[in-house]
């Protein structure tokens, strides 16, 4: 399908995450109580669907396929789906009637939310203020788990005294909702070129199989954006209960626009100020892993800055491997 076409969709829910199907891989919907129930160990199946000339279709819970916590149940409905020849059962909660999706209305998933770019998800549709994962039949496999249980980034060399300042223009500076390493502030900061709004955080939709540090995605000015939590990729503590916003900012290449998770608490440095670039050898001794997500490291009133690098969070940290 082109970007540019118009197509119905069949929206579904499981649990309270919602989905949808295009309509022309959908070939029945069946009542949840009209199959033979019976789980399967072996295949994971909760029943059996027979169709006409005793054809066997085993029906799978969706959620659980899809790698949704607590979805292992069999759901109200039993959507029959028509994937590689052959047709497919999934119970999943709830169907609702058609919708038109227009093509301003549909976006690609962005790499960060499936760096494999294998997953079952291959769209996400808007309709009516809600986000709607669009679910390719072809790509539904076993269940799935999200990815990077261990988050790795590559090392990099940040630049040395005299390569690089901050200038002219400004930065905006933020604080993680974490617990920092030894206790003390390390706060983040953005060109303000690259900063297009302050948002009060709301629940993310969550993504089958992102990894761990995309904890979903947000809907911002009718349009689905990754969310970045950088305290996951550092391995710091959240603090659950302080205020969180999201800083809507866009990448300085091509790389597109990502919602940061960050503290309550922000706000605009002009530029040019008093600054001291850290070397390698002292942000090792703060924390290490600021070297993969920074371009550079800076002193400032004593206390320590780092200009990430928003380019690498959507692009290089996400390349397949």
């Amino acid at each position: 399908m082109q970007s540019s076409d118009v197509f119905r969709a069949i929206p579904f829910r499981i649990g309270d995450e919602r989905f949808a199907v295009h309509i022309s891989d959908v070939q029945d919907f069946i009542e949840a109580e009209r199959i033979r129930l019976g789980k399967d160990p072996h295949t994971g199946s909760v029943g059996v669907l027979q169709r006409r000339g005793g054809v066997s279709i085993p029906v799978f819970p969706l959620g659980e396929k899809l790698g949704l916590g607590g979805a292992g149940s069999l759901g109200k409905v039993v959507i029959v789906m028509k994937a590689a020849g052959s047709h497919q059962a999934y119970a999943v909660d709830e169907v609702d009637q058609p919708i038109e999706v227009r093509p301003s209305h549909y976006f690609p998933v962005a790499p960060v939310a499936d760096p494999s770019g294998a997953g079952a998800v291959e769209g996400v549709i808007v309709h009516e203020g809600k986000l709607l994962l669009r679910i390719d039949p072809e790509r539904i496999q076993g269940e799935v788990r999200r990815a990077e249980e261990t988050i790795t980034v590559p090392q990099r060399t940040l630049p040395e005294e005299g390569q690089t300042g901050l200038r002219a223009g400004s930065i905006f500076v933020f604080l993680l909702a974490a617990v920092t390493p030894g206790g003390r502030d390390i706060l983040f900061a953005v060109s303000g070129k690259q900063v297009l709004e302050i948002v009060e955080e709301s629940a993310a939709v969550p993504f089958p199989a992102a990894p761990r540090f995309v904890p979903g995605l947000a809907l911002w000015r009718n349009r689905p954006l990754p969310v970045i939590d950088l305290s996951t990729i550092l391995g710091w503590e959240p603090l659950p209960q302080e205020k969180r916003n999201l800083l809507v900012a866009r990448a300085a290449g091509e790389a597109g626009t990502a919602a940061l998770s960050i503290s309550g608490t922000a706000r605009t440095i002009m530029l040019p100020i008093q600054h001291r670039l850290m070397g390698e050898e002292e942000v090792e001794v703060i924390e290490p892993r600021l070297r993969a997500i920074s371009t550079a490291v800076f002193d400032i009133r004593g206390r320590v800055v780092a200009l990430l690098d928003i380019d690498y969070l959507l692009g290089a940290m996400t390349r397949k491997q």
